[in-house]
């Protein structure tokens, strides 16, 4: 062997055919087949990590490796056994020098092992970044030798975090023409590995979506989610047509996905930008509901929070169900998870109940340190929408989310969210939470009045101004600013000095898909607008579906009706309190 920390020089290629090392390795092959033989047979046939795995057997297979009476085939066979058993022997750095020295004696298919079994390993046994750097060199030429077996070998490897030279990579992607013979498993591998990339060439994408369409049908569910993953983060653009045969796939096979799948799957779906129909999420929620007793805290929050992204709304009962499941399990929750299945009702604008608020309101206090910047400030503005002002731990939270925004550089989203719990809960709640720092509430009011103070300029807008201007004759002023909430109100009525109209014109994404209902983030518009006195109109985009633009047409008419009726119930109840 050669001395111990020196590698082969980076010039070196494997050698196939026989030489010095290999006979003599045929010598030793004898005397370490029993205790590698032996330590192989027990990690193939132990599931997972076994606590009775002998010492003596461990430490004698290791001696074989460092006193080098293994083949190269042999010393990968116990790097992958010790992998697989999750050890971490004293002798695994001298077997990965060992793996290096013997590298013009080893067959492609070891490495690609090798590589595997390496990736593995526990953190603290990994070898360094130039024991890789040696190890992308000695394959770099043999990369022509790739079968589907190796790349997905290879490609596990990289999708643990491994980085091997742009070169390397670039090569790997051109010896990899043989996707269309892949199983499931490989595609699901080859995916994960590069989507870590950088620059994966569209060509090869395209021939992968190829490959996985044709394979789709024998593809197992944790290989299609598995897939779906990569691609989301890769940040893919499907075609429209390959992500249908994915929904009837799914479909297909609703029952065999498991929990954990079902809800990363549709994760994956949510971030790719898909819009799934909404009997397809019909479906995906009754099959949620049988299984809601039996789902981790994850698969809930992730369950509820695509729902909510994707504004689709379960049943009163289905939403009831989820509460009764979850509030248990909230005990024990992270931080982040009590954070996005707040949000998510709070988008949905559905209240959890008294008991799910009470065991989220303990546990919140329990991790109030755990939360990070984006966590405390969904978590307020969720809290705040769902009026929730009794959980004790919301000045608690608050207090956090101003120290976190003094110190860090938060993202726009934070400083609206900050604005815009400040502004309401010190109106409904007033000495509840914490006034912001000067510095603070300039930036806030800055970026709430550029999120909040946008003009409307859509068609329903300009439709429904010019009906009360030709119509009904009312004046009014169109995207006036209302000072008190930092809002503009799309079309402000002034029938009267003691008496404010707020006719919103209200586009899909303030209402659920499904039914139509409005979004958490909607009602606390208007519950600010009520508060500055304001009577609110909202006025949906559904309502003016299919209604003629025209004068002539006979839709207009019924628009018209319409907002009559909508604004003579504003203004009834003043009506009604003056003739008493």
């Amino acid at each position: 062997m050669r001395a111990a920390g020196r590698f082969p020089p980076l010039h070196s290629v494997w050698c196939r055919g026989s030489s010095p090392r290999a006979a003599q390795s045929k010598v030793h092959a004898a005397q370490s087949d029993s205790a590698v033989t032996r330590l192989v047979q027990r990690a193939r046939s132990a599931p997972q990590f076994p606590l009775d795995i002998s010492s003596e057997l461990v430490a004698e297979a290791g001696q074989c490796v460092v006193n080098g009476k293994c083949t190269p085939s042999e010393t990968t066979l116990v790097l992958w056994a010790t992998a697989k058993l999750g050890l971490a022997p004293a002798w695994l750095p001298k077997a990965l020098e060992a793996v290096l020295c013997a590298a013009e004696d080893a067959r492609f298919e070891d490495l690609a092992l090798c590589a595997w079994a390496v990736s593995r390993l526990p953190l603290a046994c990994r070898p360094t970044v130039g024991w890789w750097s040696t190890f992308w060199t000695v394959t770099s030429s043999q990369l022509d030798a790739m079968t589907p077996l190796t790349a997905s070998q290879l490609s596990f490897a990289l999708s643990q975090g491994v980085r091997p030279p742009k070169a390397w990579m670039t090569s790997f992607l051109k010896h990899t023409a043989f996707l269309s013979q892949s199983t499931g498993g490989e595609l699901r591998q080859m995916l994960s590995g590069v989507s870590l990339a950088e620059d994966v060439p569209a060509e090869w994408m395209h021939a992968f979506w190829s490959a996985f369409s044709a394979s789709l049908q024998t593809l197992s569910p944790s290989e299609c989610t598995a897939i779906m993953q990569s691609a989301a983060r890769m940040r893919c653009t499907l075609d429209a047509r390959l992500l249908d045969d994915v929904e009837t796939f799914t479909e297909a096979r609703l029952a065999q996905f498991t929990d954990s799948e079902l809800t990363l799957f549709l994760r994956a779906i949510v971030k790719l930008g898909r819009t799934p129909d909404e009997l397809f999420l019909d479906g995906i929620v009754a099959d949620a509901r049988r299984r809601l007793s039996t789902m981790t805290l994850e698969s809930m929050w992730l369950l509820l929070s695509c729902c909510a992204e994707l504004r689709h709304q379960p049943s009163s009962s289905w939403l009831r169900e989820f509460a009764a499941a979850a509030t248990p399990l909230l005990q024990s929750a992270s931080a982040k998870e009590l954070s996005r299945i707040a949000w998510a009702h709070a988008v949905l604008s559905v209240n959890p109940g008294q008991e799910f608020l009470l065991a989220f309101d303990a546990r919140a206090l329990e991790v109030l340190h755990h939360f990070n910047r984006q966590g405390l400030a969904n978590t307020c503005w969720a809290l705040v929408v769902l009026s929730a002002y009794d959980c004790a731990a919301l000045p608690r939270l608050w207090a956090r989310l101003i120290e976190q925004m003094q110190s860090d550089a938060a993202a726009k989203l934070d400083w609206i969210q900050l604005a815009e719990v400040s502004r309401l809960a010190h109106q409904e709640r007033p000495g509840l939470l914490a006034e912001l720092p000067a510095e603070l509430a300039r930036r806030a009011d800055s970026l709430w009045t550029a999120h909040a103070g946008g003009r409307n300029r859509s068609a329903n807008h300009k439709f429904v101004s010019y009906l009360l201007k030709r119509f009904l004759q009312v004046p009014f002023e169109s995207n006036k600013l209302c000072q008190r909430t930092g809002r503009n109100v799309d079309l402000a009525l002034l029938p009267a000095e003691d008496l404010r109209i707020a006719v919103l014109v209200d586009g899909p994404a303030l209402f659920t898909c499904n039914t139509w209902q409005q979004t958490g983030q909607a009602k606390l518009r208007d519950r600010a607008l009520a508060l500055a006195g304001w009577r609110v109109v909202v006025v949906p985009h559904f309502a003016l579906e299919g209604v003629s633009r025209t004068t002539a047409g006979g839709g207009a008419n019924k628009a018209v009706e319409y907002l009559r009726r909508r604004l003579t119930d504003a203004v009834a109840p003043t009506l009604v309190n003056d003739t008493k």
